[in-house]
């Protein structure tokens, strides 16, 4: 159900030079339900104090109701960037939701391919510990791709779930990593093996950059997967 939610800043975290969490504690009402993967919508207070709307998936888990997680990348001289900069814990936050469709399934006993660039990884925090916390038993791959090393982030915790959790495995790939990088080098496209995942037993899901959705999107079409099976959201930092 849509509720307006008044918030209070409590914690920021930098993740890397532009990408910032950022923690509200939820005031009223004191409590929210919503399905990981979903978003809220935050009113932006500019310079001459007229909101506009910015949409943010939520990175914490469902069973977190009493707090809101968001995973940030700030752009130079952007609107809500310039809001977020000058943020202090404290302040108040008006938050709209929850909105959106990309959710997991938990019914489904299907394979998960979760697929992610850039900030576009941060639905898929909350979802993971969704799933271990209900001990989901379905086996579950991962994709991150970012652009340069100094832009890695929650590769702690990914690598912590991968050493908890027998039915998950993470890969990190990195576009344009310099020669002594020892990860995987490349675009998650040259990765992806699209013929090793089941036709009958896979839901994909994607959230990055809008080419990467479209071409890994098209690339399991073309490879015969049902496009019911395949879910996707755009970002576009």
């Amino acid at each position: 159900m849509i509720k307006n939610f008044k918030t209070r800043f409590i914690l920021k975290n930098q993740l890397t030079n532009d990408v910032f969490e950022f923690i509200f504690e939820l005031i009223e009402p004191e409590e929210i339900e919503f399905q990981s993967g979903q978003f809220m919508m935050l009113d932006v207070l500019t310079a001459d104090s007229f909101p506009q709307k910015r949409a943010y998936s939520i990175a914490s888990p469902s069973f977190l109701r009493n707090k809101l997680r968001f995973c940030i990348k700030l752009i130079e001289d952007g609107v809500a960037s310039t809001y977020f900069k000058n943020l202090k814990i404290g302040d108040t936050a008006k938050f709209q939701g929850p909105f959106g469709r990309f959710i997991l399934d938990f019914a489904s006993k299907k394979n998960l391919l979760f697929i992610a660039t850039g900030t576009g990884v941060a639905p898929f925090i909350g979802m993971l510990e969704d799933i271990f916390e209900k001990k989901v038993d379905r086996k579950i791959e991962m994709y991150f791709g970012l652009r340069y090393e100094e832009d890695i982030f929650y590769q702690e915790i990914l690598e912590k779930f991968a050493k908890e959790h027998n039915n998950f495995k993470y890969h990190l790939t990195v576009s344009r990593a310099k020669n002594d990088f020892k990860g995987l080098k490349g675009r998650i496209t040259e990765y992806l093996d699209v013929k090793k995942y089941d036709l009958k037993n896979t839901q994909i899901y994607l959230c990055g950059g809008g080419e990467m959705v479209k071409e890994v999107r098209s690339k399991f079409l073309n490879a015969g997967f049902e496009k019911e099976e395949i879910f996707g959201e755009l970002f576009y930092v």
